[in-house]
């Protein structure tokens, strides 16, 4: 249970974070001017909209590979996170909240990002996102996999017997 209440703070802050960043970026007088007039719930069926646009490696890519790996590090935190505030009865359990959660997070991220005039949801970053939460939480995993069986496997030396 906590780890939902943990996913959802994290929702909040990035909502608030995207809220923030469009405003320090426009200019305008008003909150209501960040937010698009016209909203469609049709636009994650429309496959010709920028949901599904690849972006391209035109003009700003360094700015561009940036922000994408952002979104990697950034996911991968949050679903080792989640999965440390999680209860350790069930590894495999608490490893499947921790990536659904995480992938449901990312998707919050995106389609608040449809509702500002300056930023657009893509599938292509729910994608990268949960490659960052699957990747690093394998690797924190595989890692304490590790040490706990280095650590079963060292042989304390008043252990050994002999003098």
């Amino acid at each position: 249970m906590r780890q939902i209440y943990v996913a959802i703070c994290i929702g909040f802050i990035i909502i608030i974070g995207n809220t923030l960043g469009e405003l320090g970026r426009s200019n305008f007088d008003s909150t209501g001017q960040i937010f698009k007039n016209r909203i469609s719930p049709l636009y994650f069926l429309d496959t010709s909209s920028s949901f599904y646009h690849i972006y391209s490696i035109k003009g700003d890519f360094p700015n561009l590979a940036i922000r994408k790996v952002g979104h990697f590090f950034f996911y991968g935190f949050i679903a080792i996170l989640l999965f440390r505030v999680g209860k350790r009865k069930s590894l495999l359990l608490n490893g499947i909240l921790s990536v659904l959660l995480t992938i449901c997070v990312g998707i919050l991220d995106e389609v608040y990002q449809y509702f500002l005039i300056g930023r657009s949801g893509r599938l292509l970053d729910i994608l990268i996102d949960a490659a960052g939460c699957f990747t690093f939480l394998l690797f924190y995993l595989l890692s304490r996999l590790l040490v706990r069986h280095r650590d079963r496997s060292a042989v304390p030396l008043e252990s050994k017997g002999g003098t």
